[in-house]
C-alpha cells in the first residue's frame, strides 16, 4: 500500500535534506528534527552517516526532483573546495579514506546533477519507524 510522507515546503528543512544527501543520513526521521521556541531547526542525529554505499533514508524527500536553491548550491561549492584542494577539513580524522571520497563523490553528483534526488526504487528509502 502507498505511503504519503508529508512535511513543510521550508528553506530550512530543503537545506538539512541537502545535508542529509551529503551525509549520506541513513536515519532521518521526523522526531530527529526540532523547532525551538525562536522558530529555529534543531536536527539531531545518531551517527548513521557516511557510509560508502548509498543508505540515503530520510522523511525529507518532497523536494525529489527539485532544483536545488542557491544558497545550498553555494554552500556545496564551498565544501567541494575544500574537499578538493588537500586542505584539513578536519574530517580526515573521523573518516577513513573511501568516505572522505564517498563524500566528496556525492557533493559534486549533486552540483552536476543541481536538483535533489529521485527517491530510490531499488531499496527501501525511508527510516523506521517514521518518527
Amino acid at each position: 500500500q502507498p505511503l504519503s510522507v508529508v512535511h513543510r515546503d521550508d528553506k530550512t528543512l530543503a537545506s538539512l535534506a541537502v545535508l542529509d544527501v551529503v551525509l549520506n543520513n541513513a536515519d532521518r526521521k521526523a522526531a530527529h528534527i526540532a523547532v525551538d521556541a525562536q522558530g529555529r531547526v534543531w536536527a539531531f542525529d545518531h551517527g548513521l552517516i557516511g557510509h560508502v554505499e548509498p543508505k540515503l533514508r530520510t522523511v525529507l524527500w518532497g523536494w525529489a526532483g527539485q532544483e536545488l536553491p542557491a544558497a545550498d548550491v553555494a554552500r556545496l561549492e564551498v565544501l567541494l573546495d575544500r574537499l578538493t584542494d588537500g586542505g584539513d577539513t578536519g574530517l580526515e580524522s573521523l573518516l577513513s579514506g573511501s568516505e572522505l571520497a564517498a563524500l566528496r563523490q556525492r557533493v559534486e553528483d549533486l552540483l552536476e546533477a543541481g536538483e535533489f534526488p529521485d527517491v530510490p526504487f531499488g531499496r527501501y528509502p525511508l527510516p523506521w519507524p517514521l518518527w
